[in-house]
């Protein structure tokens, strides 16, 4: 039995099987044992690693993401790094100023997430000086604050770190509003503020870039590389009357250049993949009207790429790698929202997916926010609300809810949802999604109700004397159709009937083996005689007829008496 500094709340036993874990903490009251769980062999050389694993240093100013809580997805600064390893992070707060009386009245109902929005503590009551980290802040409700942001401190696995971490433009102004609002106040740390005014221009130039110039003597100058000498780039300027100059400038006094109107990709950030239009450029960031959501949203030059063919294939091997080899076409079933939801693939757009979701919506997804592809069984199945077993490809009818009475042809059938076809519904190119429980075969209600019987499944597959044969349907609501047999059991045949496209559970003593009745029909045949067109008796002489013409014994004669 272990415990490590990576997961102080835990511990580790070593054991063959979990009923010995189990028996080795029986009756210890201060182990919770309501769930133990094994840990890959993988992992866990991991679990004694108490450096980080990416080789990741965590360092004053640094930015830093927050994984779970109330500030999941949050972007925050590092403070401090204490001699515990534990991390204090600079986060912009969400405080909930609502009284606790309202709060309990509302513990109903569904919580939102507070706003972040700068602290002030001339706004509230209760504020006391607190003296830590060789600092004084400010205690409220039980957090300290100091220049409008809260100081928290983290484990190092609750953060993201290094490369994963790129802070977008709106996030980066928050912490300016706090510097320019708060830094004033008392004597300032420059050192502090490092990373919020840092360079947010790095980025990789190329000959032949469009830039424009932020800083120095050229500033709001704009043209294309023709020469590039480590971190010094030579330009023409895009200007009536200096075309023919050449500019000499620091990579870093500069940013990319995009025109209006220019169709560009993001290649970072929380919009990830998604394309747009150039608005405007204002400095160090980009004004991109959204083409999928039609947003507004402002990016850092060296997250937009223009919308060329070698930037649309790069994009796509990216997005190819990352789903590990996945390409996806109309008709996929993938999973999102992190794996919680499922939906059918409608359509394929440039920068993200038409899905058919669960509740018969159709939703527009990125590709970032796809988790994977599921693989196309054609053999998947379930059973209806009856017990009968659904396959690919067979008529079912809805039984309840939106698509009540509406008949559909099994398209896939993926855990506990079956997606049909239905050429009515043109709105999701035909397609829509039920439960297995608000389906029944199409065609159940015909079969004869037997006790116990049921249509055919594949554990009552077992005596199949009219299967790959061709059949005939002699009773019933299909009567006269011919098909082949695709399985049977003691009660039903399962007929794909040819001139219906479809197949249908049929009772057994319905159905007749065409050959079978064919070799009946010979037979009966042969027993009415060498002319089995005329009935048997047509050649017979009837009484008092002649034995060879047919005529009558007193035929050509004359009367007995003549005068």
């Amino acid at each position: 039995m272990t415990c490590t500094e990576t997961a102080p709340d835990k511990i580790f036993i070593e054991a063959y099987k979990e009923v010995h874990v189990r028996a080795a903490i029986e009756n210890l009251h201060a182990i919770f044992a309501g769930k133990v769980m094994l840990i890959p062999i993988e992992e866990r050389p991991q679990l004694y690693n108490t450096t980080n694993s990416k080789g990741v240093k965590v360092e004053k100013n640094q930015w830093v993401r927050v994984k779970h809580g109330l500030y999941h997805d949050d972007l925050g600064l590092v403070y401090s790094v204490l001699e515990s390893g534990q991390i204090v992070v600079r986060l912009i707060p969400r405080i909930d100023y609502q009284p606790k009386q309202e709060k309990n009245r509302d513990k109903f109902k569904k919580k939102t997430r507070p706003m972040q929005k700068l602290f002030n503590s001339a706004n509230v009551e209760g504020v006391s000086p607190d003296d830590r980290w060789g600092r004084m802040f400010d205690r409220w409700n039980g957090k300290v604050f100091k220049h409008g942001l809260a100081y928290l401190t983290f484990n190092q696995r609750a953060l993201a770190l290094g490369e994963d971490v790129k802070p977008s433009p709106d996030e980066i102004e928050l912490f300016r509003d706090a510097k320019a609002k708060y830094q004033h106040q008392e004597q300032s740390d420059e050192e502090e503020w490092k990373a919020v005014e840092g360079d947010l221009l790095a980025q990789d130039f190329q000959v032949g870039d469009m830039i424009q110039v932020v800083k120095g003597d050229l500033n709001g100058l704009f043209g294309k590389i023709k020469l590039k000498e480590g971190s010094n780039l030579t330009f023409v300027p895009e200007i009536d009357g200096l075309r023919d100059e050449r500019f000499e400038v620091d990579q870093k006094q500069v940013c990319k250049h995009f025109l209006s109107a220019q169709a560009v990709r993001v290649m970072g950030g929380a919009h990830q993949g998604e394309s747009g239009t150039v608005i405007k450029q204002d400095g160090e960031f980009v004004t991109v009207s959204l083409d999928q959501s039609f947003r507004e949203i402002k990016a850092r030059p060296s997250e937009l790429r223009l919308k060329s063919e070698s930037h649309m294939a790069s994009f796509q091997n990216m997005l190819q790698r990352k789903k590990g080899g996945a390409l996806f076409a109309a008709q996929d079933v993938i999973s999102f929202d992190s794996g919680a939801s499922l939906g059918l693939v409608l359509q394929v757009q440039e920068d993200f997916l038409k899905v058919l979701d669960e509740q018969n919506g159709v939703r527009e997804i990125k590709y970032k926010d796809i988790s994977k592809k599921l693989p196309f069984d054609r053999k998947a199945s379930c059973h209806d609300q009856l017990g009968n077993e659904v396959i690919f490809d067979i008529p079912v009818k809805v039984t309840a809810g939106k698509f009540k009475d509406t008949v559909g042809i099994v398209k896939r059938i993926a855990k506990n949802l079956v997606f049909m076809w239905n050429k009515d519904l043109r709105a999701t190119n035909g397609f829509f999604v039920e439960k297995p429980r608000s389906i029944r075969i199409q065609g159940a209600e015909h079969v004869k109700k037997q006790a116990g019987s049921k249509l055919i499944t594949a554990a009552n597959k077992v005596d199949q004397p009219f299967k790959g044969k061709m059949v005939i349907i002699v009773r019933g609501e299909w009567k006269g159709l011919k098909g082949i047999a695709i399985s049977s059991d003691d009660s039903k045949v399962m007929v794909e009937i040819q001139s219906k496209c479809r197949k249908l559970p049929i009772d057994k003593n319905d159905v007749r083996l065409l050959d079978e009745l064919e070799k009946e029909a010979t037979i009966e045949q042969h027993q009415m005689g060498a002319n089995p067109g005329k009935t048997p008796a047509i050649n017979t002489p009837g009484p008092g007829m002649n034995s060879v013409y047919g005529q009558s014994e007193h035929w050509g004669g004359g009367a007995s008496v003549y005068d």
